[in-house]
């Protein structure tokens, strides 16, 4: 949960940027001038634009557009990052990064004032992001692809989009060391070393479903080895500690180099560094860089779906947070290219294209209103 107090005197108002589940908070900002408008991609027939103030600086406009190739419905939210009253973070469901909850649920309990969907996701026995999530310059999850973008903002409040690379080490009490190839993701490699902390869940992910003959689980607090288990349930997840769990080399390295009572010291670096970062959310597609659409995206998702997507100006000091309806009468959705354009048109000058589909939504909180309401519909 965030811990958020006044500033100035100012009561903190939140916008949520889910990454599936990770958020994007904001608080109060001025409103950017109007940008020059890019020509979209279909041709337009028929607009029509609804505004509405969410909070002192917070701007939400819903545009219903008619083209050549139909209708759109478009929600957008204008965020300027550039004021002191503002924050921006990510937020993670209550009961961890495994265990999925709706967008709107979330920014109740938190208190935002509007927020929408962001990273792609696994689904499994096990749900976990694709991209990486640093949530109060807290590393929660590791990228589980290099070629994905992100969207991160700096402890100096610089927000920036780009891909990562990060190399996790655990290193044990003889001086030797073994790569960790997930903090809080699953993997299907049995020869994998992964580390569970307690935003992945109040438990461990534990045998009882797979029931390896080879499953290890070392519970670390204080970094200190207070518990080997093999073969065994799950486990609660030390607040002060993690878990570290293997299979097959992974399972016969844990069991070798640790026993109870082992001084244990896990390293995570980054590229960008981790430790520079206030909020990192992952994403997909880079759709503008400096101003101008990339060419070829590296990961497109064709054809027109309902979409969401989050964009930067060139000065970095106004968020654009966009989601396309689509799947529905007034709104057949979007590709990539279209967005890119509408990106374009509103100010963006970077870019990131995030998950889409069924997971699009945006919640906003009305002037005066006490609870949120979902905007957008597919």
């Amino acid at each position: 949960m965030f811990k958020l107090k006044s500033i100035h005197k100012t009561k903190l108002n939140k916008i949520f940027l889910c990454s599936f589940l990770a958020l994007i908070i904001i608080i109060q900002f001025s409103l950017p001038n109007g940008a020059a408008a890019h020509p979209s991609s279909p041709l337009l027939l028929y607009e029509e634009k609804f505004s509405e103030p969410v909070t002192e600086g917070v701007q939400y406009d819903r545009y219903l557009k008619f083209t050549a190739d139909g209708w759109f419905t478009i929600h957008l939210l204008t965020v300027d990052n550039s004021k002191s009253n503002l924050l921006v973070d990510t937020l993670i469901p209550e009961k961890g990064i495994s265990n999925p909850e709706p967008l709107s649920s979330m920014a109740l309990k938190s208190g935002a004032v509007a927020g929408i969907n962001g990273d792609f996701f696994s689904m499994g026995v096990n749900t976990f992001t694709i991209g990486p999530i640093i949530k109060s310059g807290e590393f929660i999850t590791n990228p589980s692809q290099s070629n994905m973008g992100v969207f991160s903002i700096t402890k100096d409040n610089k927000p920036f989009i780009d891909k990562w690379s990060w190399r996790g080490i655990v290193n044990f009490p003889d001086g030797s060391s073994a790569a960790i190839s997930g903090v809080n993701k699953s993997s299907v490699n049995s020869g994998n070393i992964l580390m569970y902390t307690c935003k992945w869940s109040k438990n461990s992910p534990g045998n009882e479903v797979n029931n390896y003959d080879d499953y290890i689980e070392v519970v670390v607090e204080d970094n200190q080895v207070k518990e080997i288990r093999e073969k065994l349930p799950s486990t609660p997840i030390p607040e002060n500690g993690y878990i570290l769990t293997g299979r097959g080399a992974g399972y016969n390295t844990l069991k070798e180099k640790l026993k109870p009572g082992d001084i244990v010291k896990v390293e995570i670096n980054s590229v960008p560094n981790w430790q520079e970062l206030s909020t990192a959310v992952g994403g997909g597609a880079v759709l503008i860089k400096d101003g101008t659409i990339v060419p070829e995206f590296n990961h497109n998702i064709t054809g027109k779906h309902p979409r969401t997507a989050i964009g930067i100006s060139e000065d970095q000091k106004i968020l654009y947070l966009t989601v396309v309806e689509g799947r529905n009468p007034l709104s057949m959705g979007m590709d990539q290219k279209d967005l890119a354009n509408f990106l374009l048109s509103v100010g963006a000058h970077n870019a990131l294209n995030l998950d889409g589909g069924g997971s699009s939504v945006m919640a906003v909180r009305p002037l005066g209103n006490e609870k949120t309401i979902t905007m957008s519909k597919l």
